[in-house]
């Protein structure tokens, strides 16, 4: 019985391009002798991409089948892609009116060299040039994504960037391996899609997250001073620059004192021998450490790590010596050993958990002034005042279990408030205007007075307002 059991199409001679130059037919058949082959790019289309009357179909050893074969040159005109489907129509040459002895199908191009087992099973790995700061905010600038990894040829590169706020995406039209994005002062946050679609394989992608954007001048360089109230030595660090090393000291207490041009919100954190000992906010970029060197011939490593928020942070490393030469002797075998590198500290960042019982204590809080001001509402005052007293408890509850936690600082706390008294205020309108209230409009203008004086705090201490559709 005649019959066109399988078909395949192969690419082969692969292009710079990752397209095939030459696409190979076979045709497996059961009691036919020579085989009619047509691909079309669609199985509409009336003109055929390539076809080729009367193949013979050659015995197969050791099989009842037969294999005919045919080699098609793929011409700019007519281009096809690894992975692509293509309609293929195959019938018997004796006997081409015999439906039962011919085959209809989309078929894949498969090429030689792209293998299932190359197939992604993840997204891309995408490097970020600089670094972003942070989840809350990073310095306004230019940032270069990159595509790493190897991919074999016709794989395709897209990018799609979305912002957060709508979750809506759309296209940059680069399809190769580095995306430069122009993230510009007051941008919210966004995210960035690399996408890979390696021929035959399902597409994989990998989601960049962008922090929003500030207009902020991160310090590149600090300046440094080791004095014990006689002598003192000082040096510039820039960023990228190794440990700076003060030898020939004389046995003492000397401090180190590290100034950073970036304002009065600088942390400082320092390390001794890579213990943690100090930290905290400093005042005008300014912080100062003492270090116990009485003791001759002893060497001190000390880090000190500088957080400014929005910015990547600096790690200053210093090692001190007492007693040691400061220029080298002409004997070289009494060179000092090697020192190890100094690890780098961890940086401490806020925990998702703060975020998330933030954002607790704001809600907590726009419930409790909302009830509030349903209160002074007449007609539920006495419904709603076992409600009130309640969700105070609970406000203050929180609130503590936050400052205990999380230790936030001042623009997060004043952040918070703001958040829940823009949100009170509009929702506490609507209710003191339903109830006819005069009383509960007086509360409402009396929290428009402290919001704007909470913003003004905010402004002062150069913090961000938190708008109402956001996180607090």
């Amino acid at each position: 019985m005649c019959q066109i059991t399988e078909l395949q199409l192969i690419g082969d001679q692969i292009d710079p391009s990752g397209a095939p130059s030459v696409l190979q037919v076979f045709a497996r058949t059961t009691d036919c002798d020579y085989v009619d082959i047509e691909i079309f790019r669609t199985d509409t289309d009336l003109n055929a991409l390539f076809a080729q009357t009367g193949i013979p179909a050659e015995a197969i050893p050791q099989s009842s089948q037969r294999l005919a074969r045919a080699n098609f040159t793929v011409m700019a005109q007519r281009t096809v892609q690894c992975g692509e489907l293509l309609y293929v129509r195959a019938r018997c040459a004796t006997d081409p009116d015999n439906e039962a002895c011919a085959r209809n199908e989309f078929v894949m191009v498969q090429c030689k060299g792209v293998e299932a087992a190359e197939c992604p099973t993840s997204g891309p790995p995408v490097s970020i040039e600089p670094p972003f700061a942070g989840e809350d905010c990073t310095p306004a600038g230019q940032y270069t994504l990159t595509i790493g990894g190897t991919f074999p040829a016709g794989t395709q590169f897209s990018w799609k960037i979305g912002d957060v706020a709508t979750g809506q995406t759309s296209s940059t039209g680069n399809h190769t391996t580095t995306f430069v994005l122009n993230h510009t002062a007051g941008s919210g946050g966004k995210f960035v899609i690399a996408e890979v679609e390696v021929p035959g394989c399902e597409d994989q992608e990998t989601v960049a997250l962008v922090p929003p954007a500030e207009a902020i001048d991160c310090p590149t360089n600090v300046s440094l001073l080791v004095e014990d109230g006689q002598v003192s030595h000082s040096a510039i660090w820039t960023a990228g620059d190794g440990a700076i090393e003060i030898g020939d000291l004389a046995p003492g207490v000397y401090e180190v004192r590290i100034t950073a041009p970036a304002g009065d919100e600088v942390w400082f954190e320092w390390y001794l021998d890579n213990v943690h000992v100090a930290g905290g906010l400093a005042s005008n970029g300014f912080d100062r450490y003492s270090v116990d060197a009485t003791a001759p011939q002893t060497e001190f490593s000390l880090a000190v790590r500088v957080l400014v928020p929005c910015c990547v942070p600096l790690l200053i490393s210093l090692r001190l010596q007492t007693g040691v030469a400061a220029t080298p002797t002409e004997e070289p075998a009494d060179q000092p050993p090697a020192v190890p590198p100094l690890p780098t500290p961890p940086v401490t960042t806020p925990p998702t958990f703060c975020i998330i019982w933030r954002v607790v204590v704001a809600v907590v809080l726009a419930a409790a002034l909302i009830a509030n001001i349903a209160s002074a509402c007449l007609p539920l005052a006495g419904a709603l005042l076992p409600m009130y007293v309640g969700i105070i408890a609970i406000a203050i509850a929180v609130a503590v279990l936050l400052l205990l936690i999380c230790g936030p600082d001042l623009c997060r706390i004043l952040g918070v408030i703001a958040w829940s008294l823009k949100w009170s205020i509009v929702i506490g309108t609507v209710i003191a205007i339903a109830c006819f209230g005069i009383t509960a409009l007086v509360v409402v203008l009396i929290m428009g007075m402290i919001l704007s004086a909470v913003i003004w705090l905010l402004v002062q201490n150069n913090c961000n307002v938190p708008p109402m559709i956001s996180l607090p």
